[in-house]
């Protein structure tokens, strides 16, 4: 099956229409649609003509180009992960909140908030993260249980390459620490939400 000739729709119409078909159209959908018994010859000739399509799309020199460079593996600037594009969405890329390391809640020292919590019978501390101040605490109840007060990360998006696209800071989004062309900057990414920080910092 041929492409139509015609006049080539702009790009930005293209885009728009691409969004609007992959909200309905994708591959377990079009399965589903195709094993339903109700489907006519006439609706499946078109399934086939749209996959025939599709097919020719694939095979296209850029496409196939484009798809080689989204399957290559790429280091985040960010989180310090490897990543592929093809892969990446806007939940790949998550940098955990960071805290000093608790000192024993019983023995809190005057830099340290200390309040009765709502039941009025368990004392806390709460510690300040280190990334975001005091819009984000962790609570260390007497029984040495450590709770943030929030269960969203400093950062949730997706992983870069592009410096621009960051903001660094020193506790948890760092730059790149180069070696021999290997990056070996850590990260509290992977681990759980809350990472929390020896007294010295993180290396």
């Amino acid at each position: 099956m041929s492409l139509q000739n015609g006049p080539i729709e702009p790009i930005s119409s293209l885009c728009g229409r691409v969004l609007n078909v992959g909200q309905d159209v994708n591959a377990a959908k079009l399965q589903t649609f195709l094993l339903r018994k109700d489907v006519t010859l006439e609706e499946r000739k078109v399934a086939s003509d749209y996959l025939a399509l599709a097919d020719q799309l694939r095979r296209l020199p850029s496409y196939r180009h484009m798809l080689s460079q989204m399957r290559k593996d790429e280091h985040c600037i960010r989180c310090h992960t490897l990543y592929t594009e093809e892969a990446n969405n806007w939940h790949s890329c998550t940098i955990p909140h960071v805290f000093r390391s608790p000192i024993d809640a019983m023995s809190v020292d005057e830099s340290v908030s200390t309040h009765v919590d709502d039941n009025e019978e368990e004392h806390v501390a709460e510690y300040d993260s280190l990334c975001c101040g005091d819009r984000v605490k962790l609570k260390v109840y007497v029984d040495g249980t450590q709770v943030p007060d929030t269960d969203q990360p400093c950062f949730w998006g997706k992983h870069t390459t592009n410096v621009k696209a960051v903001i660094y800071n020193d506790p948890n989004v760092k730059a790149c620490h180069v070696i021999a062309e290997q990056c070996i900057t850590k990260c509290p990414c992977g681990a759980e939400d809350t990472w929390i920080l020896e007294d010295d910092g993180m290396e």
